[in-house]
């Protein structure tokens, strides 16, 4: 049978527009290449039209619900996000699920939300390799990051309440700070104008499609969003040593320690930017379990589970 998976070839679906689940796609090839494993993410139109209807793949692992194929190919679908929120797929899912060989999500609290009851849990994964471990100095200013997406109106509204805190924050302690915010979309220029309204410093940068190089320059990592299940960017920001300041969101908590509300929250900012030298914090110590190395077995399992 292993040797029989190693000659496998794997289709890998994802979303047209570039973002976690392509990004996910991407970095699942490279994973399954390096254990000797064929496989290619499809991201265009005609491409993931023709693997409805044909495909010289022996398993077709996608993002995007496949709702009907004119083939015998093994279906796995991985659910990123609640679908219940997106304006025309959202009525394919619940097909493609029953359709589907297997199913998975990253977090319990996906599965819990969506009432998926035959599905497996498998977190999602980056190469800690990649990552430059941030050494935290003694300093007079410090640079605090957030990384979002502003195509959601709930996740822009998040970015909205950091300004709030951080104006409060601001007034309690001596510490100068920089506010930099990665993410684009057509909420960004709203946030923007909001932003004038407060007294520190603040930089977008607009879409990043790689923002390592900019945790990777930072102190501190906040996240605030009214939507999300479980977010890549805060894997990256642990391998990057990064306090990490998140609200209760999704399956966040399943990963690291959050905030449960606005006031706690606050609090938990205010301990680190009060210390005399930020350092590691316990959140960053499960980042291996999170690293495609130690989690790519668990997809070739299933991949090997179609076929027995």
């Amino acid at each position: 049978m292993f040797i029989k998976i190693l000659k496998m070839k794997i289709d890998i679906l994802t979303p047209i527009r570039f973002g976690g689940p392509q990004k996910w796609g991407d970095e699942l090839v490279t994973a399954l290449r390096k254990k000797g494993i064929d496989a290619v993410n499809i991201h265009n139109f005609f491409g993931i039209i023709k693997r409805f209807f044909f495909s010289d793949a022996d398993i077709i692992h996608t993002t995007l619900p496949l709702f009907f194929k004119f083939h015998k190919k093994p279906v796995i679908l991985t659910i990123h996000g609640d679908y219940r929120k997106e304006n025309f797929s959202k009525y394919f899912y619940p097909i493609a699920i029953k359709k589907a060989n297997f199913v998975t999500v990253p977090t319990k609290f996906l599965m819990e939300e969506l009432n998926l009851k035959n599905c497996k849990v498998i977190p999602n994964f980056i190469f800690l390799d990649n990552y430059k471990k941030v050494k935290h100095k003694k300093k007079e200013s410090l640079r605090i990051v957030t990384v979002t997406s502003f195509k959601f109106l709930d996740k822009a509204k998040g970015v909205l309440e950091l300004f709030k805190i951080l104006e409060e924050v601001k007034k309690e302690i001596k510490k100068e700070f920089d506010f930099v915010v990665v993410g684009g979309g057509p909420y960004l220029k709203k946030i923007i104008e909001e932003s004038k309204n407060y007294s520190f410093r603040i930089k977008f940068t607009g879409f990043h499609k790689n923002p390592k190089e900019i945790l990777e320059k930072s102190d501190l990592f906040l996240y605030y969003s009214y939507l999300d299940n479980f977010p890549i960017v805060i894997l990256e920001a642990m391998a990057c040593n990064l306090p990490i300041v998140s609200n209760d969101v999704g399956g966040i908590k399943e990963i690291i320690k959050i905030s449960k509300n606005k006031e706690e929250f606050k609090k938990n900012l205010l301990k680190l930017l009060n210390c005399k030298n930020i350092k590691n914090v316990r959140n960053n110590k499960k980042i291996k379990n999170y690293s495609w190395e130690k989690g790519i077995d668990r997809f070739i399992n299933l991949y090997k589970n179609c076929y027995r």
